[in-house]
């Protein structure tokens, strides 16, 4: 992280974009058990219905809809495929959202949201000054989609945005004279409940603790734990950045490549080269300034781009083409001398690194590049492969009817736990350099395997175990299945055993026994 970004204490002033976390989809009861990804395609949903780069279609019916496809699902929400069906039909069955299915005329699906769907709470909607009937919500900063938070995934920034929205009750308490969440240095906190934060979310106690401890790395939370009648309280304090760096294409997280050598010989080698970045100092803060922000397109399709900059630099990309025609002619002129291009040349190596790992979640994907390319395969083979069995071994548990009922809404992509699968890769390179033991060989012995596939069936037992469904790890499920298997049998042979021994022995009667069977 750089040292230059500053923070300060959060005030709610509103000099930052923001997407609309509908508030009802949080507080009511009646979406207390929808999945966190449930609710996060609801809020997709919700912030492409407002957005004005949406292009919205009155239909016959007289309401308007829009289109949103699975693939601009997935990239609003970094959701499965799968997953978004699942979510989709369950928002679908609870009337949250109306499809209307493609047609003659119409290719795709449409979807309007449900302004007049049944809520408890009446402070869950209000009518605008033109009449619209619109949802209160609470604020996701734009500010949380920049670079500088690309490790955040989006139940860290519902975190930050929930507990945000609670600062702003603390904050107008304090306009108002009333200082009880006002300490003793004159700075503003709120508090709230873990319990009511995993029960807003729907998330467990260890994912909960792990998305916090990463807003306070990041410096947007502050802790101080007090005491009040032996009971202890957190209280919260929430920053926001004074500013961030400018996002142009010149600090594009991936280099880009040039291909200068176009001659026969030479495209057949491959050769590419970086560009050179004469603006290092683009990631330092330029004074202060909140203008220069700029929003990736990580989150949802909402209007990001509405009133942002995005600077571009015609007289780099000049300068890089004069220098790739100098360059060129240079090799034409001496095309057996080459070494002293070894600083600026990338060979082909790297490009086909980037092939392999390019549909892969950026953030794991960045630090699989650092492997060789056959040690990338072998990840990624082991990756898919213990995948696949963890969901083969919930299949077979939930085939047995034996302690879980599987939740097909849950189903934990590589994108859900890219920074766990990408803990796992610095253990593997850091064993290689420790132990001198290639990935080859952890392949072979399954450590590898092993590895990855226990990150998947952690995220399993972390969603069961916070909602009471299933009391035992998946590990033990498994060799508890397999006990039982064992006493079964065992217990089927010592039956026909019995049976061999009873009918088999001969057993010797009395004169009372045959007497009353009649027998003389």
């Amino acid at each position: 992280m750089s040292q230059t970004i500053k923070f300060k204490p959060y005030y709610n002033n509103d000099n930052f974009t923001y997407d609309e976390l509908p508030q009802f989809i949080l507080n009511e009861k009646k979406f207390e058990l929808f999945s966190f990804n449930t609710k996060l395609l609801f809020f997709a949903f919700h912030n492409k219905s407002i957005s004005k780069l949406t292009t919205h279609f009155l239909e016959t019916d007289g309401y308007v809809y829009f289109s949103f496809t699975h693939k601009d699902m997935m990239k609003a929400t970094n959701l499965s495929k799968n997953t978004i069906k699942a979510c989709k039909k369950v928002l679908i069955d609870n009337q949250l959202i109306i499809e209307l299915p493609r047609s003659k005329g119409r290719k795709t699906s449409v979807y309007r949201i449900n302004k007049k769907v049944e809520l408890e709470s009446p402070n869950a909607r209000y009518v605008n000054q033109e009449g619209e009937i619109k949802f209160t919500f609470i604020k996701v900063p734009h500010f949380l989609d920049h670079r500088h938070f690309e490790k955040f995934t989006w139940e860290s920034k519902f975190i930050y945005a929930t507990i945000r929205h609670q600062m702003n009750i603390s904050l107008k308490n304090a306009e108002q004279g009333n200082r009880s969440f006002v300490d003793a240095k004159s700075n503003v906190f709120c508090q709230i409940n873990d319990n009511k934060l995993r029960q807003k979310l729907n998330l467990s106690s260890d994912t909960l603790r792990k998305h916090k401890q990463n807003l306070l790395l990041y410096s947007l939370l502050k802790e101080k734990t007090t005491y009040i009648n032996n009971k202890s309280i957190i209280n919260y304090y929430v920053y926001e950045p004074i500013a961030l760096p400018v996002e142009t294409k010149n600090n594009d997280k991936s280099t880009k490549h040039v291909l200068t050598i176009r001659t026969a010989k030479y495209d057949n080698m491959r050769l590419f080269r970086a560009p050179s970045n004469k603006n290092k100092n683009c990631d330092e803060v330029k004074n202060n300034s909140l203008k220069g922000q700029i929003s990736t397109d990580k989150g949802s399709n909402s209007s990001r781009l509405m009133g942002q900059n995005f600077g571009t630099n015609e007289l780099e990309l000049k300068e890089l083409q004069e220098r790739a025609v100098n360059e060129l002619n240079e090799v034409n002129n001496q095309t057996t001398d080459h070494t002293n291009h070894n600083s600026e040349v990338i060979e082909y190596n790297n490009f086909k690194k980037q092939q392999l790992v390019k549909y892969l979640p950026d953030y794991l994907s960045s630090y699989l590049i650092n492997f060789d390319e056959k040690d990338i395969v072998l990840i990624k083979d082991n990756l898919f492969t213990a995948k696949k069995s963890y969901f083969n071994d919930l299949d077979i548990l939930t085939t047995n009817g034996t302690l879980i009922t599987r939740d097909i809404s849950i189903e934990f992509s590589v994108e859900h736990l890219q920074v766990e699968l990408r803990d796992v890769l610095k253990r593997i390179k850091g064993k290689s350099i420790k132990d001198k033991e290639s990935v080859l060989e952890m392949s072979e012995t399954g450590f590898l395997f092993t590895c990855i596939k226990n990150v998947f069936i952690q995220a399993y037992d972390d969603f069961y175990n916070s909602k009471n469904a299933f009391k035992y790890n998946l590990s033990y499920a498994k060799k508890f299945l397999e006990n039982m298997k064992k006493i079964e049998n065992k217990l089927q042979y010592q039956a026909k055993n019995n049976e061999n021994n009873f009918y088999g022995k001969k057993v010797d009667a009395t004169e009372a026994e045959l007497d009353a069977l009649g027998i003389g």
